[in-house]
């Protein structure tokens, strides 16, 4: 039998590496017995993170020990989401086996240490990028509301129907808008990583449609996790008590880590499972299948109990 396929993150994968030697193998193995357990490249890259620039409580022996189980784990990585996205819409590849990481993050491990030049230069400009992307997002969340006000929605499948639904639909209807679209969050990834490919993806958009955008599930994927991310900010749920309820934090502080949860979301959608202590991530997958785009399963082990005694509680 099969095992699911579940992507693990780093809020799960640290606590379990944080565990003395008969409890972490207690808590991989038991992983590993129940899935398939897929490691998604915006993984590797906080472990990355980390290595160049360990934060308070995160030892050194924490952070080898995620990088030994990511190589023991390898054969599960995958590639980041929009160049899956690429292969699909722009090169037309089928997605039966998903692809691998390239050759450089494959053998990072290998050839990467904490002194490194180059490392400690793309950690600086993530950093700076990162930082960049929120203040842009929080301004045009600004414009949209002020920052005291929030759209309401009485339930999940409101929230799609009310701000998802008819932004996609509307944009693939509009040739300037569906641009728009597809540039912001496809076209800026694909041209900087493949600019002999500028004609292909002039195509590949053109082509993209009402007709034609359900064929392609890992750009779909993409599209959807930025729009869930960009608009959930904006709203709160209603609950039948009338208690109000935020989906995800919108202050600069509270989006920090939404640009790396994006990515888990986007790869997690092609998987059947979510393995995370993440709140919020769990929010989000939670919300994307109660507005019918997944109809996988979120592994959730509670950050406020014994990570040990919560993963050997894991369903399959």
């Amino acid at each position: 039998m099969n095992k699911p396929t579940a992507v693990i993150d780093k809020s799960l994968l640290q606590a379990i590496c944080e565990q003395p030697g008969d409890k972490r193998d207690i808590c991989f193995n038991t992983l590993l017995t129940r899935y398939f357990l897929v490691v998604p490249e915006i993984l590797v890259e906080e472990v990355w993170a980390n290595l160049v620039n360990p934060s308070a409580g995160k030892s050194l022996a924490t952070i080898n020990m995620m990088i030994r189980c990511l190589l023991h784990l390898q054969n599960g990585w995958i590639a980041e989401p929009l160049e899956i996205a690429f292969v699909e819409l722009v090169k037309r590849d089928p997605l039966e086996i998903l692809p691998r990481p390239n050759a450089f993050v494959m053998n990072s491990f290998f050839c990467l240490n904490p002194g490194d030049a180059a490392l400690k230069k793309w950690f600086r400009d993530r950093k700076e990028l990162h930082e960049k992307t929120i203040r842009q997002r929080v301004a045009e969340h600004a414009r949209i509301l002020n920052a005291d006000k929030f759209a309401s929605v009485s339930s999940e499948r409101e929230f799609f129907e009310k701000f998802i639904r008819p932004k996609f639909a509307g944009a693939l209807s509009d040739s300037i808008r569906k641009r728009l679209l597809l540039e912001g969050v496809l076209g800026l990834t694909f041209r900087a990583r493949h600019p002999a490919c500028a004609n292909e993806i002039d195509a590949a958009f053109e082509g993209y449609s009402p007709e034609t955008f359900d064929k392609y599930s890992a750009t779909l994927n993409c599209i959807m996790g930025a729009m869930f991310y960009f608009y959930a900010p904006l709203c709160k749920l209603v609950l039948p008590n009338g208690e109000v309820r935020k989906i995800l934090g919108r202050k600069f502080g509270a989006q920090k880590s939404n640009l790396n949860d994006e990515k888990y979301v986007q790869s997690a959608l092609l998987c059947s499972r979510l393995a995370t202590r993440d709140e919020g991530m769990r929010n989000m997958m939670e919300l994307i299948k109660a507005c019918g785009l997944w109809n996988g399963q979120t592994i959730f082990v509670d950050p406020k109990k014994d990570v040990t005694a919560e993963i050997l509680k894991c369903p399959v």
